[in-house]
């Protein structure tokens, strides 16, 4: 090109030899190949395209001789080293969850449970399953967990110290408010409004007003009440006589 005579052809050859390289780069081609190629001064018909990340390919989309189009899905890869397990959090759960916990998860086929870490609760409530995804991340080593897989997880919530707790059977729910009923002795008792906290899956709910550590309560008091209109009567029953300070039966509804 320098003995052509043909003033800046160097220069128009050069740029095209540039963009020739900026081209096979947009294409994904390596550097290698393109040296090699420079190197060669040979034209091939085919070149290779790695993938910009190593892994297992969990789908393909291809076939060998088909045309494809710009734009398209080749190939899947998924880098399994590390997975991630969805566990479904119930409603009453929901409290004893945060990010950052430790989990066991067990595997029916392993001796031992794979230890991991909640990274992510997930912001809404599946409507099939009631249900709250969270998100708890695995070391794969050796990829002896494969995508899909089914297992049971232990969250490491923290516990909940000095809390007062009763039998959740105890608690009344009548829909706005919770109630309980305080055994007074000699046969009588006291409705009782009370705020409720966290339920374990012992089948204990946590009272955070309303009760003092000490009083007994009524554990069985469901079977007698079948509509809110025989609750209000046996709250009537149970009452002491009448006083000043008597709460109002509509006040625990």
């Amino acid at each position: 090109m320098e003995e052509s005579g043909f003033e800046g052809a160097t220069q128009d050859a050069e740029r095209l030899l540039e963009a020739a390289r900026r081209r096979l780069r947009l294409w994904d081609i390596g550097s290698a190949q393109v040296t090699r190629l420079e190197k060669q001064g040979k034209v091939e018909k085919t070149l290779t395209l790695h993938a910009p990340v190593s892994g297992v390919v969990s789908r393909k989309q291809v076939r060998a001789g088909e045309y494809i189009e710009a734009g398209r899905e080749l190939l899947e890869i998924s880098n399994l080293s590390k997975l991630w397990v969805y566990a479904d959090i119930y409603e009453y759960e929901i409290p004893w969850v945060k990010s950052g916990q430790q989990a066991l998860v067990h595997f029916p086929f392993l001796d031992e449970p794979i230890k991991g870490t909640v990274s992510i609760i997930y912001p809404y409530l599946e409507a099939r399953t009631r249900t709250v995804k969270a998100r708890i991340e695995l070391e794969n080593h050796d990829l002896v967990l494969k995508p899909d897989m089914y297992a049971d997880v232990e969250i490491m919530a923290d516990p909940v110290e000095a809390a007062l707790t009763v039998p959740v059977e105890a608690v009344l729910f009548t829909g706005k408010r919770e109630t309980l009923f305080v055994a007074l002795g000699e046969g009588q008792f006291e409705p009782r409004q009370v705020t409720i906290g966290q339920q374990d899956e012992d089948g204990y709910v946590e009272i955070r007003s309303g009760l003092q550590e000490g009083e007994r309560v009524v554990t069985s008091a469901q079977f007698m009440l079948d509509s809110e209109s025989k609750l209000r009567e046996a709250i009537e029953k149970m009452r002491r006589p009448q006083g000043d300070d008597q709460e109002d039966p509509e006040d625990l509804f």
